[in-house]
Order: structure tokens, then C-alpha cells, then sequence
């Protein structure tokens, strides 16, 4: 080509992702696996060290080298935000006629009716209530579309035979949700995706508290409380049994009274780590003619804010060699709503509200590369693997007089503190953060404009009940 329209520009970029059928197989990557919002400062490196032929000889120099292990790192970095919408139309509350296991961890629900299912793609999720077995309810990726509109295939890690079928006619309900955006990443950093609930509660008096459980008291459904609730409006949930009815009372384990007054929808997604049936993604980054992809992917994840600014969150994925090459970038139809703004976050340390101007979230993953001269192709590594975390959380903020916020003795004391924030307002745009059992981590002073400030982290513990919920991020 003519010298100049030579160069690849690194302003086109696409990352697309799935999580992977059958661990350690790559898939084949589509223009929805694409949707996500990225910066062009994601990069890609190709690690593949050689390995030195240091041969006794005449000479002093190496012998040469040979090939050895070749993994693919790919880091990736995007605003914070919510995807454009939420439960597909028209595809809410869906009866279910069967629930069958095909192979593997793969189930189908096949539903009563045929539902327009033409506008649902491989990476949505399939969210289920009511099922007979507690196995078939949660919230699962489809990995499968029927063309007939009767089906859909679903990735179930807590099964793996026909034991918890369901015949005709399951009792079992699904809505199907489009995923949030790097969902599959997002997994793939060893971490849990589930629907969030709501329904508009009449309060009456006592507490909802946070992880505690509500129960109506005319269906017997039960669920988690996500977020502290006070007054009328609506009320945030995980649902664990059964289905809330509208105009029933609700009541909380700590003396909550209630009543919904709506029937109860999927309102979005939490995300909150987790130690067992971690997923693995085929991740690629193509720039502008040119593509790399790794198989078997995991990585970690970290979120920074900063005041009056958008959120950024970031992926660094790990990976052994699928593919690279030449290609042409996939054409793909992304998201293009304005992300949330980090102003009036509600950010909590306890009851203390600081001046913050600043914070970043870490999980702070192990990563480990699973070596393996059996496995398929030429990387030489089975898969990835989350070995442990560390997650973190850090608020820069102004340093606080012991009368407001005695920060030396909770260090000391090594007390734990329950943290809070949340990134823009509206339903539909809103993230709210939360860490049950946080205790000071450190406690470095800084100067900031002349003003005494701390970069103060906070270890994100999962002790006691929240055990794998060291931290919670819903998106509502």
C-alpha cells in the first residue's frame, strides 16, 4: 500500500467476549459478543517468552532460542455505565413448559407458547423463579436461541445430568434480560451475575435492613434485601423462593412491616465475587485490521471515580494463545448512552459522610496460568485460573478530626465499617456500591491543595455470613 495510507490506526478498536460452553474451548466470536463501550488506550501484549539455547561452544553467545509458553494479555478500559435498556420487550414472566439437560452444564427451557424470541442473542441472560428444583432458578447466560421460537440453551454450572428435569407442565417463569455491558468479563474476573428485583412497598414501620430476609406473608416468597429501606418506594431484592404478589404484607427478619403495591419486575443486575464455577471467556481485541485472541481467559477488575467526573472501569485479562492475525474489524452496534456522573454519591464510611474526591475500587485477583503440554494448540497452558483476591476499596478524602471520624483507633482496633456509594441517580443509570465488613487497611497522609487528606484503603473481608459478598455493585 501507498506509504501514506500505511500504519494501523489504534482509534479502531472492537473487544468482544463470551464465556465459554465447555472451559478451555474456544468459541467463535459474533458482533453482539461486541456491543461494549471501550477508550482506545486498551491495549494488548502478546507474552511469549523464549527460551535461551546456552550451549557450551567456541563461542561466548547463545546458541539461539526456542519457542516456549504463549499467553495473551489484553486490559481493557471503558466509562462506567449501565446498558441501554434492560428486560428484552416483550419476553417478561414467560411460562415454561420443560426443563431438560442436553450435556454438560447446558439446560434448555422451553417455553408454553412460541414468544418473538428473534430479538435475543447468545449473551443475554435467562433470569427463572419458580421452578420445581431450586437448581433451575437464578439468573443464566444463553448460550443457545431456538429458531422456532419455542427454546433457549442455558449455561447452569450447578448441573451437569437430567436429575433436576422438569416435565411438562414446569411451574417455572422467566424473564430474559440484556446483559450488562462486559458481562462476560465481568464473570470471566471470577465473579457472580444475578438479577435484581423490585416492587413500589408501602412502608409501615420497623427496619428493612441490608442482607436481611423479607417474606410476604400471603405468598411465602422470600428474598435479600439489597438496599436499606425506610419509606415508601420502591424496594430493591433478591428474590430466593417463590414470586411476591401485588397488595400483599411484607415483613423483615429485624420487625419490618409492609405492603406491596405492584406486581414485582426485574429492576437490573448485582455483581458480587464468588470462589466456585468460575467462568472463563475467548476474549479478542481487533485494531484496525489486526486481531488478537486468547481462550480461557480470566482477569480482575478495578473501577475508579473521581468528583463531579464519569466512573472508568478496567479489565486486565489473562489468557494462553487462541489466534492472531489479520482481520477485519467486526462491524458491531454499541451502546451509546452517557454514563452516570460520580456528583451527590451518598459515599458512607459507617454514618461518617467524608469530603471524598477520589476513589478506586481493586479486586486485586491472583491470576494463574495453568501449564500444560497436553493441552490443544501451541500455548502450552491449559487455562486461566482465579487462585484468591484481595479486593480493596480507597477513598481520597480530607483528613477528619478524631471527633468526627477516629480513623487511628479503627486501624488499631482493626474495626469494621460498612461502606457505601453510588454513581448517578436515575433508575435505569444508577450503580450503587456497597462492603459489609470493610476494615482500615491503611492509612497513608497527603497533602492536597494545602488541605490534609488520606488516600484511606479499606480491606473488603468475607467473614461470617458474607462469605463471597466482601462486596456488592448493583446496577438498577
Amino acid at each position: 500500500m501507498p506509504a501514506c495510507s500505511g500504519g494501523l490506526l489504534t482509534r479502531k478498536k472492537n473487544y468482544l467476549s463470551r464465556i465459554e460452553d465447555s472451559c478451555g474451548t474456544a468459541e467463535t466470536l459474533a458482533a453482539r459478543d461486541g456491543i461494549v463501550r471501550l477508550t482506545v488506550d486498551s491495549t494488548v501484549e502478546y507474552n511469549a517468552p523464549r527460551e535461551d539455547r546456552d550451549l557450551a561452544q567456541a563461542t561466548l553467545s547463545r546458541q539461539g532460542t526456542l519457542e516456549s509458553t504463549k499467553a495473551i494479555n489484553i486490559t481493557i478500559n471503558s466509562e462506567l455505565n449501565t446498558p441501554d435498556s434492560l428486560v428484552l420487550s416483550g419476553l417478561v414472566a414467560e411460562d415454561v413448559d420443560t426443563i431438560a439437560w442436553q450435556s454438560g452444564n447446558i439446560i434448555r427451557y422451553t417455553f408454553a407458547g412460541t414468544p418473538d424470541l428473534s430479538a435475543v442473542n447468545i449473551g443475554d441472560y435467562l433470569f427463572c423463579h419458580s421452578a420445581t428444583s431450586a437448581l433451575n432458578r437464578g439468573t443464566f447466560v444463553i448460550t443457545a436461541v431456538s429458531d422456532a421460537g419455542d427454546y433457549v440453551d442455558v449455561i447452569n454450572r450447578g448441573r451437569s445430568d437430567n436429575t433436576a428435569d422438569e416435565a411438562s407442565d414446569s411451574p417455572a417463569v422467566c424473564d430474559i434480560i440484556n446483559p450488562i455491558e462486559y458481562a462476560a468479563t465481568i464473570e470471566a474476573c471470577s465473579q457472580d451475575i444475578n438479577a435484581v428485583r423490585t416492587f413500589t412497598c408501602t412502608y409501615t414501620s420497623g427496619t428493612f435492613l441490608r442482607n436481611e430476609t423479607i417474606t410476604g406473608t400471603t405468598s411465602t416468597a422470600t428474598g435479600r434485601v439489597l438496599i436499606p429501606f425506610t419509606a415508601t418506594g420502591q424496594m430493591y431484592y433478591q428474590l430466593l423462593t417463590g414470586v411476591f404478589q401485588t397488595g400483599e404484607a411484607i415483613t423483615s427478619a429485624s420487625g419490618g412491616v409492609g405492603a406491596s403495591t405492584t406486581g414485582p419486575t426485574t429492576a437490573g443486575y448485582s455483581v458480587v465475587p464468588k470462589s466456585s464455577n468460575q467462568e472463563a471467556v475467548t476474549a479478542r481485541l481487533e485494531d484496525d485490521g489486526y486481531q488478537w485472541t486468547a481462550r480461557s481467559a480470566m482477569g480482575e477488575m478495578s473501577i475508579s471515580f473521581e468528583s463531579s467526573k464519569k466512573a472508568m472501569i478496567s479489565f486486565a485479562m489473562q489468557g494462553p494463545k487462541s489466534s492472531i492475525g489479520d482481520q477485519a474489524l467486526t462491524t458491531v452496534t454499541r451502546y451509546t448512552e452517557q454514563p452516570p456522573i460520580w456528583k451527590n454519591t451518598s459515599t458512607l464510611i459507617g454514618s461518617v459522610s467524608p469530603v471524598v474526591y477520589g476513589a478506586t475500587f481493586a479486586q486485586n485477583n491472583d491470576i494463574t496460568l495453568r501449564q500444560n503440554a497436553n493441552a490443544t494448540g501451541d500455548s502450552g497452558y491449559e487455562t486461566a485460573r482465579v487462585t484468591g483476591r484481595r479486593p480493596t476499596m480507597t477513598f481520597s478524602q480530607e483528613w477528619l478530626l478524631a471527633s468526627e471520624f477516629a480513623a487511628i483507633t479503627g486501624y488499631d482496633a482493626g474495626t469494621d465499617y460498612v461502606l457505601t456509594t453510588t454513581l448517578g441517580s436515575v433508575a435505569g443509570k444508577k450503580i450503587v456500591f456497597y462492603a459489609d465488613e470493610a476494615e482500615i487497611s491503611a492509612l497513608p497522609l497527603g497533602d492536597t491543595d494545602g488541605v490534609l487528606s488520606t488516600d484511606i484503603e479499606f480491606l473488603l473481608k468475607g467473614t461470617g455470613n458474607n462469605t463471597d459478598r466482601e462486596y456488592e455493585w448493583l446496577f438498577i
